[in-house]
């Protein structure tokens, strides 16, 4: 009976994270024209006509247009389902042991807020390479709620912060601005609240990996050469996805290190 119930929360979590990306998506896209996300319907990026109901259903509008607007036949971004399917993730990553156990429900719920804001991050950078100062605080505001929740020691917050603000400032300072922005800076004040010194050494370890990788296959497939701007602030969020899912992911990597 648990299992049963177990795979109807999974499917439930991950129908309703993808409509929740949905609306993050037109979240994030607004900020860019400063239109108010809350007014007017979605609306095709090309002919600018508003969608139906029927086209703002994830994943099943996508590919039943085969990824065309339906009345000017524009090709449609693959970035639209993959970005909902990566909010029904986390939604599913997030919250379903906490709410199997029902145990810390509105502690995985801000969490997952949390994550929420990320994606929007992750979106408006990699469009217009800027991580806008609301989100980071309404990010800090979170972290610090989760923090006090959570019961973090504040010697234990003070060092994920300095450690993460410290390098990075260090790394921005002594490239001019060229090698990460000043927005990833101001990202790592969240982030040193939320996750600790050893959290924050971990997330820092992961993007950095991960941006290496993605640098990498950029360049190899001729997209991107040594000296190309990328957005750093996406590698940040998904290294913090990685420890929203993966709480003990810190003590397995400090383990690894042979650091306790």
């Amino acid at each position: 009976m648990l299992t049963l119930f177990a795979g109807f929360l999974v499917v439930v979590l991950f129908l309703l994270g993808s409509a929740i990306g949905s609306f993050l998506l037109v979240v994030a896209d607004r900020y860019e024209t400063g239109e108010n996300p809350l007014r007017g319907r979605s609306r095709c990026d090309f002919c600018k006509k508003k969608l139906g109901w029927a086209e703002l259903i994830p994943y099943i509008s996508f590919l039943h247009s085969r990824g065309r607007c339906n009345t000017c036949k524009q090709v449609l971004s693959a970035e639209y389902p993959i970005f909902e399917l990566a909010s029904g993730l986390l939604c599913i990553g997030i919250m379903t042991q906490a709410i199997l156990a029902w145990q810390h429900v509105f502690i995985a719920t801000l969490m997952y807020i949390a994550a929420c804001v990320l994606l929007i991050l992750i979106r408006i950078d990699m469009r217009a390479m800027i991580l806008p100062d609301k989100f980071i605080i309404l990010l800090g505001i979170i972290a610090i709620m989760l923090a006090l929740l959570a019961r973090h020691s504040f010697d234990d917050m003070a060092l994920g912060l300095l450690a993460g603000v410290g390098f990075l400032y260090a790394l921005w300072a002594m490239t001019g601005g060229r090698g990460i922005g000043f927005g990833d800076v101001k990202l790592m004040i969240p982030f040193g609240i939320l996750f600790g010194f050893h959290g924050v050494v971990t997330l820092l370890f992961t993007a950095f990996f991960i941006g290496g990788l993605v640098g990498l296959y950029l360049i190899g497939i001729k997209k991107a050469q040594a000296k190309t701007a990328i957005p750093f602030g996406p590698f940040l969020a998904i290294a913090a996805f990685f420890l929203m899912m993966i709480p003990d992911l810190p003590n397995r990597f400090f383990q690894l290190l042979g650091v306790q």
